[in-house]
């Protein structure tokens, strides 16, 4: 009888124990769902107000004033060397930097850390990125509660905010930073080019026209050149509700032929990447 009892006892073990590690299986396959991989895009949020007072020191321990970018956009991100995060995302930092090697943009990478830790750190990991050490308390407006933080500043007033670390070189910063227009996602491309009418002899030209709120827009591109009709929607999305196409032939007899006019862009929820 008691050992019948304790063969019971001993496989009432074995199944809660197994219960427990499938219920913990489950759980860290639903967490690891949630957690995003890689690293995220940055989401603007706008703040206004800095005056430039911020000390900083170079790793050759030389003094700079913010002052100095005054008349540049200024990529600012507070980090550290011991933040993984921050460490994560300067490879893309790096790569925004290149592409808009000739923007009017400035990059500052600012840590509060010793001088010759900071410098260490560069040593062992060779960065072509800006990196300063501050010389004095961080200013109230770029105070967060983690790093990396990075604030995107234009003429005193930052423009853009993101704690946190982020894939920097993207289309849209690019685009932010360089003061150009944002164009949209690939996916949203591709979208408008299926809705183009297809391209066939004897059109010569391509004809599109907006409507909005306060202005209508007219520009013609060949009729071969497919890529630039998208690629002229694309820079005009955000002005116009519904944007038409229309493909041009001119008879013999001299006169203007146009074909149906196609929707392209029908309602404000095609202007969202």
């Amino acid at each position: 009888m008691r050992h019948d009892l304790f063969i019971g006892v001993g496989l009432g073990v074995l199944l809660t124990l197994a219960l427990l590690g499938v219920v913990i299986w489950f759980g860290l396959r639903l967490i690891r769902g949630r957690v995003p991989s890689g690293l995220q895009p940055a989401r603007p949020r706008p703040l206004k107000g800095w005056d430039y007072r911020m000390r900083l020191r170079t790793l050759e321990n030389e003094a700079l004033d913010a002052s100095s970018f005054r008349d540049q956009t200024l990529f600012l991100n507070f980090w550290a060397t011991w933040c993984a995060p921050c460490v994560a995302e300067l490879p893309s930092i790096e790569r925004l930097m290149d592409r808009l090697a000739d923007a009017n943009v400035a990059f500052a990478c600012v840590t509060t850390e010793p001088l010759e830790k900071v410098k260490a750190f560069a040593s062992r990991r060779p960065a072509r990125l800006p990196i300063y050490v501050l010389a004095d308390d961080t200013p109230p407006i770029f105070e967060s509660r983690s790093i990396p933080a990075t604030f995107i500043v234009k003429d005193g007033d930052i423009i853009s905010q993101h704690i946190g670390a982020a894939r920097w070189d993207t289309d849209e910063m690019v685009a932010m930073l360089a003061g150009s227009p944002v164009l949209p996602s690939a996916r949203l491309r591709a979208k408008w080019e299926r809705r183009l009418p297809p391209v066939e002899p004897p059109w010569t030209h391509w004809r599109l026209f907006g409507e909005g709120d306060q202005e209508t827009f007219i520009a013609d591109v060949p009729a071969e050149d497919v890529a630039g009709a998208v690629r002229l929607v694309a820079s005009n999305y955000r002005s116009f509700s519904q944007i038409f196409a229309v493909l041009i032939r001119f008879a013999s007899d001299g006169s203007c032929v146009p074909s149906k006019p196609r929707t392209v862009i029908s309602s404000p929820a095609d202007t969202v990447p």
